[in-house]
């Protein structure tokens, strides 16, 4: 008798289980759909940092190439060598060499655009 109303209901019981499933895909794809917009973002952010990560390295070879210059001055380099010596131009070496402190030209050159 119990096996008897098991299978009168099955159809139900089918019908059941198909809501259910239902239910549980439209969960799942409302889940796919927050992670595709989290790896959206995450993508941004790796772009973002990868820009800042080359903007960091340009920095850091302007540095260096300061660094060049103000060492090839001291060793007694003239504009023109470090220029031709570095392959920038001469009023690139000028001005890197205004800026620095160390520099006789540099100190006048600070102290006048402070006052600009």
């Amino acid at each position: 008798m119990l096996k008897e109303l098991f299978f009168k209901k099955e159809p139900l019981i089918e019908k059941e289980i198909k809501e259910i499933g239902a239910l549980v895909l439209k969960r799942i794809e409302k889940k796919i759909d927050e992670l595709k917009a989290i790896e959206k973002r995450i993508d941004e952010k790796i772009d973002l940092l990868k820009a800042l990560a080359e903007k960091a390295e340009e920095i850091h070879k302007k540095d260096i190439r300061h660094e060049e210059v103000i060492n090839l001055y001291r060793r007694g380099l003239k504009i023109d060598d470090i220029s031709n010596s570095l392959g920038i131009p001469s009023g690139e070496v000028d001005l890197i060499l205004r800026m620095c402190k160390d520099f006789p030209q540099g100190k006048d050159f600070l102290s006048k655009s402070r006052h600009l």
